[in-house]
């Protein structure tokens, strides 16, 4: 068996499999019951594909947006993925606040062994930022593939 590293980054890596896995939805069936056929989930990584406009900090990218095509492409869920190093103080003002600012569900992935991190950090700042909708971590297996937990 041989393993097949991936040709992008980690982070990219993780972006595409879990956009793939986690928020690709046949016939437009975002979850058993709710069909909703003009959603569409796009990445930004690579190639930059669907921007969310901040009321005043601009264009925002976030590495995975579900919009609603049929409403003027609106934000429906915003996911960002972090690396070690971009969780910090730096990231949730310019990244985390903002796209909860023009999203009210956000989705935030952080690597394995940094959820404890991560939560002490949103619960410092609770006052100035919400908290995302959901937590998970993230890791690979021995084949590069991507093992999501829920926090």
């Amino acid at each position: 068996m041989s393993i097949v590293v991936p040709t992008t980054n980690l982070h990219d890596s993780a972006v595409a499999q879990i956009a793939r896995t986690m928020f690709s939805f046949a016939n437009g069936e975002v979850y058993p019951g709710l069909i909703n056929p003009t959603w569409g989930t796009y990445t930004n990584v690579g190639e930059k594909r669907m921007p969310v406009h901040h009321r005043w900090e601009g264009t925002l990218w976030p590495d995975i947006v579900l919009v609603d095509t049929a409403k003027d492409n609106s934000p429906r869920l915003i996911v960002e993925v972090e690396t070690e190093d971009t969780i910090n103080e730096v990231t949730l003002d310019r990244v985390w606040k903002l796209d909860m600012d023009e999203c009210p569900i956000f989705y935030l992935f952080v690597p394995a062994g940094t959820a404890t991190r991560t939560a002490e950090l949103l619960l410092k700042f609770r006052g100035m930022c919400k908290v995302p909708r959901a937590l998970y971590t993230y890791e690979f297996d021995d084949l590069y593939n991507i093992v999501v937990t829920p926090v």
